[in-house]
């Protein structure tokens, strides 16, 4: 019998949906399947994206016939324009990174009525082209579940349109569509194997993908908006030195720098250079912070910000005013310049935040959403990138803090 709580995206908006995906990722992004095992199944089926770009969402809903349910952030939610149109598509809102028992009912409830449930498990976009880990329950979920799971992977995605630049770039990223699990088989496999399974099906590197396509993704400044994410330097270790100019990357400290060519590799007559593929600069920028961080009890770093808070009800981030983000490995706090502390969390509960690069960066309490613009725009990075690596740090268990 059909439950009450489910109801199917309206057909009407969906139909708009489809057509504006359609035209956005066909002429924009010249975007193209080379294998759709989605398109014409009837359901019922969970279907995991590896949310390489803020774009997910459109190559999604060309990607099958029947009307998909997506389950999305109350950030998200409650900041999307027309509310009208986006209320009708009967979307799942919840808190990112937290599912509660009202979420998976609401889930089960699409997987009843024969319906599609669409999740991106990693959580968040990633900075830089590199999928990132999966959310831990990741596995539990899916066999709470108990429906075939499909992949949409996407490869090319985060060149045509990366988190650090606003805009589209026009290249040929492509897409695989295709079913990793059955029902049957999900019943025989653990939690930890369903999450493993996943995750393998779920990584992507674009830059790896780069090498075998060797595709030009065309647009003025091809890397403006990168010096957020790569803001401290290989060679020097200089924090914050990196700038950019007509597709160079340059430190103020040593005068390295790299430039990219119309593939998105980087470029240097500096010897030894090893950083070809941002995401390796990236990952050297993580390793610095780990020993910064590990063993040393008395780390802090603090980040003056505009602090905003989600008013679900007017459904905009409203201002609080300005103040200071502080993190400690223990903690995360906001305390506004007027003295008010109006958050507090432990760093237990983030693997990750929500940011765009040169922007702002989200810290959540409960239901509560608070959105900070630092004063310094590559702080939104390094606040991010610190966060990600206490989480790291906590996960291996050989960090000695007394």
């Amino acid at each position: 019998m059909k439950q009450e709580r489910y109801k199917k995206p309206n057909g009407f908006s969906y139909t708009i949906g489809r057509i504006i995906s359609f035209f956005y990722t066909t002429l924009l992004l010249n975007h193209h399947y080379v294998k759709n095992e989605l398109k014409n199944i009837e359901g019922p089926a969970v279907v995991l994206g590896n949310h390489a770009s803020s774009c997910d969402q459109f190559i999604a809903c060309r990607s099958c016939r029947k009307r998909i349910t997506y389950v999305i952030s109350e950030a998200m939610y409650y900041t999307l324009p027309a509310k009208w149109f986006f209320s009708s598509l009967h979307l799942i809102n919840k808190q990112q990174f937290f599912t509660s028992l009202a979420d998976i009912r609401n889930m089960k409830d699409v997987i009843s009525n024969k319906g599609i449930l669409l999740l991106y498990p990693a959580g968040v976009v990633p900075s830089c082209g590199k999928s990132t880990k999966l959310l831990s329950a990741t596995g539990k979920l899916l066999k709470m579940l108990e429906a075939d799971t499909y992949i949409i992977r996407e490869h090319g995605m985060n060149l045509s349109n990366p988190k650090w630049q606003d805009g589209i770039r026009k290249g040929k990223p492509e897409t695989e569509v295709f079913r990793l699990f059955t029902v049957e088989e999900l019943k025989k496999l653990s939690p930890e194997e369903v999450f493993e399974k996943a995750s393998d099906a779920l990584y992507f590197n674009d830059y790896e993908w780069q090498e075998t396509r060797m595709v030009e993704f065309k647009g003025g400044n091809r890397i403006a908006g990168l010096e957020n994410v790569l803001h401290s330097c290989p060679v020097c270790s200089s924090h914050f030195s990196i700038s950019n100019t007509d597709n160079t990357l340059k430190c103020s400290s040593c005068g390295f720098s790299a430039k990219a060519d119309n593939y998105g590799f980087l470029h240097s007559d500096s010897e030894g250079f090893a950083f070809r593929h941002p995401p390796v600069w990236e990952s050297a920028i993580h390793k610095s912070i780990r020993e910064k961080i590990a063993g040393n009890s008395d780390f802090t770093y603090s980040s003056k910000a505009l602090i905003t808070r989600l008013d679900k009800k007017l459904r905009r981030f409203t201002e609080l005013g300005k103040g200071s983000v502080k993190i400690t490995y223990y903690e995360i706090s906001i305390v506004l310049d007027s003295g008010e502390s109006c958050y507090r969390e432990s760093t237990d509960h983030f693997p990750i935040i929500p940011m765009i690069p040169g922007k702002y960066f989200d810290l959540q309490d409960g239901s509560t959403v608070f959105r900070c613009y630092p004063e310094e725009k590559k702080d939104v990075a390094y606040v991010t990138d610190i966060i990600s690596c206490i989480a790291e740090l906590k996960k291996l268990g050989h960090l000695s803090i007394t």
